[in-house]
């Protein structure tokens, strides 16, 4: 009797059968994003969520400190002049177009109650 085979693909026939797989997402009207895909190197890339691919500054919830709730006014005003003169927002990352009208999601209106 002959010993059994090793019926496992090849690295060849895997990266075969990952690119055929990405290839017919690629055809679908509506794709879907295969999972598999999100682990395997050179297909990994757009499983990345957007806002991490997004080139945003820190958000200003981070810049809090209970030490600065003990600061006089004068330091305070000190300390936000740093914070602002630090905060570069470019006009990609506030959404702006041609018109100058925002249509980004960083604009502070949206978030005003009615």
């Amino acid at each position: 009797m002959a010993p059994p085979s090793d019926s496992r693909p090849s690295d060849k026939d895997c990266q075969a059968f990952f690119e055929a797989l990405h290839n017919s997402e690629l055809r679908e009207s509506k794709p879907k994003k295969s999972a598999i895909l999100s682990v395997i190197e050179g297909h990994s890339q757009r499983y990345i969520p957007k806002v991490m691919q997004l080139d945003l500054p820190t958000p200003l919830s981070t810049l809090y400190s209970s030490t600065q709730l003990e600061m006089d006014f004068s330091l305070l005003l000190v300390e936000s002049t740093k914070v602002f003169d630090d905060l570069h927002l470019t006009k990609q990352q506030m959404g702006s177009t041609k018109g100058g009208q925002s249509k980004g999601k960083l604009c502070c209106y949206d978030a005003r109650p009615p």
